[in-house]
């Protein structure tokens, strides 16, 4: 199960390094409010077209929540496969 949990975890961690780098590539050019709400030509104090783009912060924030769905996901299905197998060895019957 730790392999099982370990292998979430990585997939996890390069799915979400992924998914930022193309989140920071594909802002480029990106002034409608509508595609991205950060950006509002109407507010003064509103951040500069391409000054939106993420940060430690944010990179930190997606794999953090990418991580810790893998790791959630994963417990949720081992503590499943335990439980049959516990289940099954308990009414004698052949999980396999």
């Amino acid at each position: 199960m730790s392999l099982l949990q370990v292998q979430a975890l990585i997939v996890s961690l390069l799915s979400g390094l992924l998914a930022f780098v193309l989140g920071i590539l594909s802002r480029r050019g990106v002034h409608h409010a509508l595609q991205h709400p950060v950006y509002n030509p109407n507010n003064p104090m509103a951040a500069e077209p391409g000054m939106e783009r993420g940060g430690y912060f944010e990179v930190s924030l997606v794999l953090c929540v990418s991580m810790l769905a893998a790791g959630l996901s994963s417990a949720v299905l081992g503590s499943f496969m335990c439980s049959v197998v516990v289940l099954a060895r308990r009414f004698r019957i052949n999980p396999g």
